[in-house]
């Protein structure tokens, strides 16, 4: 501040100098104090903006020196973390889970000594196909007659649901029961379901009880079973006479012929004395080909005794009698209750067999070129007491 005032008293000395010099006999300058007036003016800006340009910007002294604003140094970007890359485990070859009895659910009361089948429905949920070559195995527990090996009869893919069924006896002690088992593939791999146990059969055998179950199952001759069969005994016979024995497949042909199966049970299992209260006809497992149903009408199912199957006896006529009857596919996997006529000839052959023949009678070809056919391995459920 002194310096200011220092300035501004030497610029009104020299102004006040200005104005008392002679001028002599000089010509007269008119615009020299206006000049001169603009010039001190001048001067005076000048030092003031130098003093204010020096000055520190507080207002105060520093000492000559101006301190420089601290630099901020720009932020660091925040990463964000990505999330872990998952680990996808692979799908076993061989895994299966199971989705439901099909029969004999666990508790199933039975009498000591008797016959009956158990069948699982089992899901292939592995990448690997189950062929003909994999089969159902004894693991642990109570086997109750049941084969060590027994092969599988159809390929399941993966994804693919099948029954798988498997003879077995009663023990002759009253108690509880169970045996367990598993599947082994052809490399002779044991495996069981997701879950790493295998599924089992579960029964109680009651002396005392008053009704049971006897499954009865058509001695079909299928590869992998240890089954003694009369080849010509049971199987299908189309309207053009030719025979195929072994499978029990009712429709139409691509040749748009008729098929007709027959099925012979052998009830050598259920001694003559026992009542029979009510017979039951299934298919646990079973496929179509085409539209039999759409194209054909209902399915039914006729006594017949055939003695030794052959060509003869292909029904031509408009059959009566049916015992039992399926109208659509979705009936076909549910247990169908026989009618009396049934009950009475299962009733008066105890001890021997029976023979039943199932067709489609709503039209024996619908002559499209297609074939059209139920195929899967009917069984008889028996109840008495």
């Amino acid at each position: 501040m002194k310096s200011k005032f220092f300035v501004l008293f030497l610029l009104s000395v020299f102004l006040l100098s200005a104005c008392n010099l002679p001028t002599g006999n000089a010509a007269p300058q008119t615009s020299a104090p206006d000049a001169a007036l603009t010039a001190a003016a001048q001067t005076v800006q000048a030092v003031l903006t130098d003093s204010a340009a020096g000055a520190p910007s507080t207002g105060e002294e520093s000492g000559g020196e101006t301190t420089a604003p601290p630099t901020l140094a720009p932020p660091t970007p925040t990463q964000t973390p990505h999330p872990p890359t998952p680990t996808l485990t692979p799908r076993p070859c061989n895994q299966a889970t199971f989705v439901a009895d099909a029969t004999i659910p666990d508790g199933t009361e039975l009498p000591p000594g008797n016959h009956f089948t158990k069948v699982w429905r089992l899901k292939n949920i592995g990448t690997c196909s189950w062929t003909t070559d994999y089969a159902l195995v004894f693991d642990s527990g109570d086997q109750m007659g049941g084969p060590a090996v027994q092969q599988l009869t159809k390929v399941v893919n993966p994804g693919e649901t099948v029954d798988i069924s498997v003879d077995l006896i009663a023990p002759n002690s009253a108690g509880s029961y169970r045996g367990y088992w598993r599947l082994r593939d052809a490399g002779g791999n044991i495996f069981g379901l997701s879950s790493g146990n295998a599924f089992w059969v579960d029964i109680k055998v009651v002396p005392s009880a008053p009704t049971f179950v006897f499954v009865v199952t058509p001695p079909l001759q299928i590869l992998g079973f240890n089954v003694t069969v009369t080849p010509t005994n049971e199987g299908q016979v189309d309207s053009n006479g030719h025979i195929t024995s072994g499978v029990t497949n009712a429709g139409d042909t691509s040749n748009d012929f008729g098929l007709q199966a027959f099925a012979t049970y052998d009830l050598s299992g259920i001694a003559p004395g026992f009542t029979i209260d009510k017979v039951e006809i299934v298919r646990p497992s079973y496929d179509t080909l085409g539209t039999p149903f759409a194209d054909l009408g209902c399915l039914r199912a006729y006594i017949t005794n055939y003695g030794t199957l052959d060509a003869g006896d292909y029904y031509t006529g408009s059959p009566t009698g049916a015992v039992a009857r399926w109208c659509s596919e979705a009936e076909i996997g549910q247990p169908r209750e026989a009618g009396s006529g049934l009950v009475s000839y299962i009733q008066n052959h105890l001890g021997g067999q029976v023979q039943l023949r199932f067709e489609f009678n709503g039209t024996e070809t619908d002559n499209d070129g297609v074939a059209d056919v139920l195929r899967g391995k009917p069984q008889l459920i028996i109840y008495y007491h």
